[in-house]
């Protein structure tokens, strides 16, 4: 028998790593046991370490006496089937949640619209206007759509510069300059005028985009470090493995992050209104927002309760009180910054770390053992930025994983493959036909 999990598992349009056959299993990643623990982001992608340094290995888990290793699972597997409809909807409704995920949810929106795009070419392609209705509205509901995600990336950018100024963290500012030097706002709504005019230029621009969200997404991701747990001793006794979270505590973390989400683009709503309202309408608003995050705050200081009330639970779930703590903390900042009428980039930086922290973004192995060990999708033993964080449940969450995306030239894949040079010279030419055409 084996524990049910849901590994919320993004995608990745970036180049993986061909060293790693999936027909070859490591030998050193044998499944151990599975485990029902606090949200995580898996990206898909090894581990990017730091010069020098080395992610640590996870020392396997000791199997338990099977008898009790079956009544502990059968346990947490019903109480699991009680919750897990809930559990579904509320991981598929984390894509606005963290960075990472607002990104790779912006970059699967590109790539949607060039999909589109490129299966009208064959009318569209060289037309001086588009004749059927349908195209003509296809046309207009993309434009809209781009102009829309650059308003989406605009708050994006927003949320990096006030959280880089909260935390100073390198590798946020590296990604703020890149979308700053390439100017992605005015492209974005720059194609949004575009895309009737200038058909065939303009899915080569859509799925330069789409590669280029998704790449700033995986850029976010803090690089890999070495383990602290990673043991001289080769014949060393393992550690036990972590004990699975109560299935209903976690529905409790995420609907907290939920509401976390929603808090924070209430904030952002305020804040813009705040010019065109009175101070005192906005203070009252303000305020209401501030008791919805102590409400937040004191439904964490609950779950941290009920962790420590479990038998040794101060010490079984040592990393998610302290953890829980930290975002409890947090979020007393963020309420009080509301409740003195602060709805501004400070409040919703203070907002963007609580949701950062529950919702923590790592890389994953996708050839690793699925499923196993105390971090699935990484084995019982590897790298411990090789491994997703468990959610819970069972299978992928369908709402956010999609395998790598081959980006395809515009015209077509059939015939055989011209240099770029080449298909530079048609690019231009093909151009000038629509130029002169309009």
């Amino acid at each position: 028998m084996q524990l049910p999990t849901i590994s919320d598992v993004e995608s990745t349009m970036q180049p993986q790593d061909a060293s790693t056959d999936a027909s070859e299993p490591s030998a050193a990643s044998p499944p151990g046991s599975p485990r029902l623990g606090l949200p995580g982001t898996g990206v898909i992608g090894p581990p990017r370490s730091e010069p020098g340094g080395q992610a640590g290995e996870a020392a396997a888990a000791p199997p338990s006496p099977l008898q009790e290793a079956l009544f502990e699972q059968e346990a947490l597997l019903a109480e699991f089937q009680k919750v897990s409809d809930e559990l579904n909807q509320l991981l598929a409704s984390m894509e606005g949640s963290t960075l990472v995920k607002r990104l790779k949810a912006a970059a699967r929106q590109q790539a949607l619209i060039a999909d589109r795009l490129a299966s009208r070419a064959g009318d569209l392609f060289g037309a001086s206007e588009p004749h059927a209705k349908d195209d003509r509205r296809l046309l207009e509901e993309l434009s809209a759509t781009e102009n829309q995600a650059a308003q989406t990336v605009s708050y994006i950018m927003d949320d990096i510069q006030s959280y880089y100024e909260r935390r100073r963290m390198g590798h946020f500012k590296q990604v703020l300059d890149e979308m700053r030097e390439l100017d992605v706002l005015m492209s974005l709504r720059r194609l949004g005028e575009d895309l009737s005019v200038e058909f065939g230029l303009s899915i080569a621009q859509v799925e330069f985009w789409a590669d280029t969200l998704d790449r700033w997404a995986e850029d976010l991701i803090a690089p890999a470090e070495q383990s602290d747990g990673e043991s001289d001793q080769p014949n060393e006794e393992p550690p036990p493995p972590p004990d699975a979270i109560p299935p209903r505590l976690i529905v409790e973390v995420l609907r907290i992050l939920e509401g976390e989400v929603n808090l924070r683009e209430d904030t952002r709503v305020a804040e813009q209104a705040r010019p065109a309202i009175a101070a005192d309408e906005h203070l009252q608003t303000a305020l209401r927002l501030s008791v919805r995050q102590s409400d937040l705050r004191d439904r964490m200081a609950s779950v941290v309760g009920e962790l420590i009330q479990l038998p040794q639970g101060a010490e079984r779930f040592a990393d998610e009180v302290e953890l829980l703590s930290v975002v409890g903390t947090v979020m007393d900042e963020a309420a009080s910054r509301l409740s003195q009428a602060n709805t501004g980039p400070e409040t919703i930086a203070t907002e963007t770390e609580v949701i950062e922290l529950l919702l923590q973004s790592r890389r994953i192995n996708p050839r690793g053992a699925a499923g196993g060990g105390a971090s699935p999708g990484g084995g019982g033993t590897g790298t411990t930025e090789d491994s997703a964080l468990a959610l819970i449940g069972s299978g992928l969450n369908q709402n956010e994983y999609r395998e790598h995306r081959e980006v395809t030239q515009a015209t077509g894949q059939s015939g055989r493959s011209l240099p770029e040079e080449f298909r530079a010279g048609l690019d231009a030419y093909f151009e000038q036909i629509e130029e002169a055409l309009r």
